[in-house]
């Protein structure tokens, strides 16, 4: 969001910053409501907003995201309350689900929050998809971080880019923390989220991106798994 209008510089609370950030997952879901609220901000804001979405292969993004719960849950003092919070899929009868329990859980509920294809087409037809809409690679971020922050400093109209070491924030030491799937749990994930993966390809095409964004994108890569469930 460009906090270039004087009325957004006294919403963020700042006059020193030319943006605004907001970085909620949970946003991905409700492209309806990310546009209404814009439109609702003002035209201005509507139009200088830019998006950008980072995609992480979908089995590996699962996994980082059991991590986090099952840290949380078990640093949970009372754990009488976890069954009716946020941590409720992953606390059952009163222990921490396995990665494969809990994999399993998501292919037969359906949790279709990683599936890409299936989400992305609304962003693109609620925005200016070539102007607005950044689609990143988390694979390239991580082997080349200094392209990513080559795509995303020309995709804001930074003149002068600089590039910085990129740190690792918000790292779960947990002796728990699984590194890598199991493999039945992998086989069963890629077969889960395959045709969404292809849909999301497709779309990329059909709707092409700012010219900074990787061309054609990069295919996901699938990372090692475990023989130990």
């Amino acid at each position: 969001c460009n906090l270039t209008d004087p009325h957004a510089t006294q919403l963020a609370g700042t006059v020193r910053t030319q943006y605004a950030m907001d970085a909620s997952p949970s946003t991905f879901l409700f492209p309806d409501r990310v546009r209404k609220t814009y439109e609702l901000a003002g035209e201005y804001q509507l139009n200088s907003l830019k998006i950008i979405f980072i995609v992480r292969e979908p089995a590996a993004r699962l996994l980082s995201w059991y991590n986090h719960q099952a840290h949380f849950c078990r640093r949970h003092k009372d754990k009488s309350t976890l069954n009716t919070t946020f941590y409720g899929n992953i606390y059952v009868n009163e222990s921490v689900l396995t990665f494969s329990e809990y994999a399993e859980r998501i292919v037969q509920s359906n949790d279709t929050r990683g599936f890409y294809g299936e989400r992305i087409e609304e962003w693109f037809q609620s925005f200016d998809r070539p102007n607005q809409f950044l689609t990143l690679s988390y694979d390239e971020f991580k082997s080349n971080p200094e392209m990513t922050q080559w795509r995303v400093q020309q995709f804001l109209g930074i003149e002068n880019p600089t590039f910085s070491k990129i740190g690792t924030k918000n790292a779960n030491n947990d002796k728990h923390k699984i590194s890598e799937i199991d493999c039945p749990s992998q086989t069963k994930l890629l077969e889960f989220y395959q045709q969404s993966n292809e849909r999301f390809y497709e779309l990329l095409n059909t709707y092409p991106g700012p010219s900074m964004e990787a061309r054609p994108f990069p295919k996901f890569i699938v990372g090692n798994c475990s023989n130990q469930q």
